[in-house]
């Protein structure tokens, strides 16, 4: 008699297990079956998309530091209650949309000044941006000889104006 209830036991034990087992392995199939395959739901078009906007939104922080470097600099000399107006002649972060990578593609094109940038073609500019590679295509480049052409001039009230009305 406890041969056999050791017999049933033992059974019931492997049984138990089992069951466990195969439960286990339909749960992870309906689950996987409901949640589909492990694929990203972003196609290329959305990764290019996004990469533009980092580089849109880094060239924003780079034009914003660099105002606010002007604004402490402007600061320091006790002259925070002049006129307002950038400090830095010439400086291509000023036009928004471009930060320090991009004024850097611009001077290896021979555009380092404003007056040179209101005077480059807005194809050459385009061409410049599809050679630097995926992150810059997205740029758009068609305000950027109008901005330069107004802080090359000193008409900074309306490169502000044309700035904000672009946002």
């Amino acid at each position: 008699m406890p041969y056999t209830l050791l017999k049933f036991l033992v059974w019931g034990v492997l049984l138990a297990v089992l069951g466990g087992l195969v439960g286990w392995a339909l749960r992870s199939l309906k689950a996987r079956a409901v949640r589909g395959p492990a694929t990203s739901s972003l196609d290329d078009a959305d990764v290019e998309e996004l990469r533009g906007q980092i580089a849109d939104l880094e060239a924003e922080c780079d034009r914003l530091r660099t105002q606010l470097e002007g604004i402490d600099a402007g600061a320091s000399h006790g002259t925070a209650d002049a006129e307002p107006g950038p400090t830095l002649d010439d400086d291509l972060t000023v036009i928004d949309g471009i930060g320090p990578k991009i004024a850097a593609l611009c001077a290896g094109i021979g555009v380092s000044t404003w007056a040179e940038l209101a005077h480059t073609d807005q194809s050459t500019l385009r061409s410049m941006l599809d050679d630097a590679g995926t992150p810059y295509k997205t740029r758009d480049p068609s305000s950027w000889p109008r901005q330069a052409a107004l802080l090359a001039s000193g008409r900074w009230d309306e490169f502000e104006a044309l700035t904000h009305e672009d946002r």
